[in-house]
């Protein structure tokens, strides 16, 4: 279960490529000029569009053997639960603390891997909180910041690269906590692969 936008619909593409067989994505925006910057997963022709079916269609068009589910809906108290307890791995590419708590406390109640990620100009962060094996986001902060200390994505600028190294390593993270691949032709996967025959064939000699 994928929360979309920023670095999140970025990730969606990693994971797309990397074979990971059923996508959700949740999103309740459109696509808007401003967006095409850092959310490379749309373009000029899917302005106008919902993000979550403009991210569908690039998803399907770099690997059309997985199945993508799309929630064009705000995540709330209501819907949380219902959403989330149909996917393995959740990961959390919110942008605001609300929200980012709510992911947070349903995957503990789930027993669900949270992947986190945040980005803070020329700075990022990577996490995986898993409460059946130990601290989740709340242990690590009980309580959101005080409203105004910290800035909005529109309050202050962001370096794109942060949203590519962090949707990287969060989409690495969410692969190896699913162990499931459809998509054997990706580069990344057929070196892993090759990689492991030639192990084979070593240890043989």
């Amino acid at each position: 279960m994928h929360r979309g936008g920023r670095a999140r619909f970025t990730l969606a593409l990693y994971l797309a490529a990397a074979g990971v067989g059923h996508l959700g994505v949740l999103d309740f925006d459109v696509v808007d000029f401003s967006n095409l910057q850092r959310q490379i997963i749309h373009s000029e022709k899917t302005i106008g569009e919902l993000k979550v079916e403009s991210a569908k269609k690039r998803i399907l068009e770099l690997n059309s053997d997985i199945k993508v589910t799309t929630y064009n809906e705000m995540l709330t108290s209501e819907n949380a639960m219902e959403i989330i307890k149909d996917y393995d791995v959740i990961v959390d590419g919110t942008d605001n603390f609300a929200t980012r708590y709510l992911v947070n406390d349903s995957c503990v109640l789930l027993g669900k891997p949270n992947v986190y990620g945040s980005i803070f100009r020329f700075e990022g962060q990577v996490s995986v909180f898993d409460a059946k094996k130990g601290p989740c986001y709340r242990c690590l902060y009980p309580e959101p910041p005080p409203p105004g200390l910290v800035p909005s994505c529109a309050e202050c600028s962001e370096f794109f690269r942060n949203h590519r190294n962090t949707s990287g390593c969060r989409s690495c993270k969410a692969y190896y906590r699913t162990g499931k691949s459809t998509y054997w032709k990706t580069p990344i996967l057929r070196c892993a692969r090759d990689a492991a025959k030639r192990s084979e064939a070593q240890k043989r000699s």
